[in-house]
């Protein structure tokens, strides 16, 4: 029989771990809520939400079906909360706010001691990584909330006492979910994908709802991705991965990236070095495998030669070594009680020490590389110049200093000089603030009835926030390649690191422009490039 007084204990503990892990979910949300802005390139998904909306059409440019966004789940509930809302860019700033502190309370659900929690909200929080991309138009939110999920739902269905079908069920919607969300974050659960399906293998009922339950949004998406864009792969995949680099210049750019993104932001770098090693050490079979996903992400990183926004790579493996450590930790902690005979039942003392080292040990690391947090500096311009940089941008630093924080979005309500029309893309605005952003959002529909005169911009770097200021009519070229299916089947060569990871810019085939102006792809000089437009035409245009 247990003590009353043993059952009050407990009660009044599990309260009090329930109050800090309320306080530190609420202080992630007020600290991303601060650091919350919007990114050029989640305009390109924007605008496609807009023309779709609006009966422009399911691509970027409204003449062509062309799938520009690597995120079909983030894309359809930004499409969704834009619809219902018509809030285009406070409504998708709210809801990666709602889905990064559900993420966090993921975590902070999972730790068994105050001091774990207090250890994983100073991980979280100080790491530039997590923070910066936890509310920024792009996919971040959301796969830190679906990976969150689906770890921690198939650490129970691990158990054989915890399995059933509904947890197999709801597992699979969330691994379909992370796939739609980007199709690389497989590499997340790949490992414990096997581990669970081997776990499963003798309870073919569960079994079964699990993989069906993956497999039917897969195949409903799919189909209508080939019905629509007549691919069932995002057109940014064959813009970055028809290139002709050797694979050792893309490893070393890859390796520049992680080492620059560490160098601007050093408390992400030891809370990965820390987590995944802590893991391996300390962990069960099932957290270890876990980490092997992060491993496996990060090496893929380096295969494609990481990205231009500094920490955005970063930013999933950081939530998902948190969240593993944590497991581990905790679990462990359930068998032997470790932590609780080194810091005895006493809650305030344990949280008193915890505070002490989780909050002026990553203080100390940023002072020692002179590089504050983004939580507590909020930087408002840029802090390096990316072509110093191996090309590897302040991707917020430059977005606020266009007035695109969520602080500028408060700014701007009942403004009166915000921008009053779309322009032609002679005179495109590419210094678009979050007002700018708004009006111009509100103002989509009103261009259903325009003239339907297409007008004609050329742009890489920068192309959402020019595409939005034009509004839906004008014809934007990419010779990136990611909104424009011509040009993303050109390979793209570069020598001795003069590419930019993200912006492999093509040369405009000469008479593109002039075939585009024409409807005809004869204007192409090249007779074979004519005869290749002629071919993506017939799949992208109706």
């Amino acid at each position: 029989m247990i003590a009353p007084t043993e059952v009050g204990s407990r009660s009044q503990r599990d309260q009090r771990l329930l109050l800090i892990r309320v306080t530190a979910s609420i202080l992630i949300a007020l600290v991303v809520i601060r650091v919350a802005w919007i990114a050029d390139d989640s305009l390109i998904t924007l605008r496609t939400a807009l023309n779709l909306a609006n009966g422009f059409g399911a691509g970027f440019n409204p003449d062509e079906s062309i799938q520009a966004y690597t995120h079909p789940l983030w894309f359809l509930l930004w499409l969704l909360i834009g619809t219902l809302t018509s809030q285009w860019i406070l409504g998708i700033l709210v809801f990666g706010i709602a889905c990064t502190t559900a993420s966090v309370w993921v975590i902070f659900r999972q730790a068994t001691e105050p001091w774990l929690i207090i250890a994983a909200f100073s991980a979280l929080v100080f790491s530039n990584a997590f923070i910066e991309y936890a509310a920024s138009g792009l996919e971040n939110p959301l796969s830190y909330l679906l990976l969150g999920v689906a770890t921690v739902l198939s650490w129970r269905i691990s158990q054989p006492t915890n399995a059933s079908d509904l947890s197999a069920f709801l597992l699979g919607i969330s691994w379909a979910g992370i796939m739609l969300t980007r199709a690389d974050l497989v590499l997340f659960i790949l490992p414990l994908a096997l581990y669970i399906v081997w776990s499963l293998r003798n309870q073919i009922r569960s079994l079964l709802l699990l993989l069906l339950s993956t497999l039917i949004p897969l195949i409903v998406w799919y189909s209508w991705s080939y019905t629509t864009y007549g691919s069932v792969v995002p057109n940014t995949f064959a813009a970055k991965r028809n290139v002709d680099i050797s694979f050792s210049e893309i490893l070393f750019q890859g390796v520049r990236y992680i080492v620059l993104s560490v160098a601007q932001d050093p408390w992400t770098g030891i809370v990965l070095i820390v987590g995944i090693t802590g893991t391996l050490l300390t962990g069960a079979t099932f957290h270890k495998i876990s980490i092997v996903g992060v491993i496996f992400y990060l090496a893929y990183v380096l295969y494609i030669g990481g990205d231009f926004m500094s920490g955005r790579f970063l930013a999933v493996p950081v939530y998902v070594t948190v969240l593993s450590l944590v497991m581990a930790v905790s679990e462990r902690d359930r068998r032997s009680r470790l932590f609780t005979s080194i810091f005895p039942p006493a809650v305030g003392r344990q949280s008193v020490v915890a505070v002490a080292l989780f909050g002026v040990l990553p203080l100390l690391v940023f002072n020692s590389a002179n590089q504050p947090p983004t939580a507590i500096a909020l930087p408002t311009t840029q802090r390096w110049d990316f072509g110093a940089n191996a090309g590897i941008a302040d991707e917020r630093g430059f977005s606020v200093e266009q007035g695109r924080s969520l602080f500028d979005w408060y700014e701007t309500v009942g403004a009166q000089e915000l921008i009053e029309d779309f322009s032609a893309a002679a005179d495109a605005n590419a210094r678009l603030n979050i007002g700018d952003l708004r009006e111009l959002s509100s103002r989509w529909a009103e261009e259903t009835d325009a003239e339907p005169v297409m007008d004609f911009g050329v742009a890489c770097g920068g192309l959402g926030s020019l595409a939005m200021s034009t509004g839906p009519l004008v014809h934007w070229v990419d010779p990136c390649g990611l909104t424009d299916g011509f040009l993303a089947s050109l390979p793209y060569t570069a020598y001795n690191l003069h590419w930019r990871a993200g912006h492999f810019e093509r040369d405009l085939p000469a008479g593109y422009l002039e075939a585009l102006q024409a409807g005809d792809p004869g204007k192409i000089a090249d007779p074979q490039l004519a005869i290749r437009l002629r071919d993506v035409w017939e799949r992208i245009r109706s």
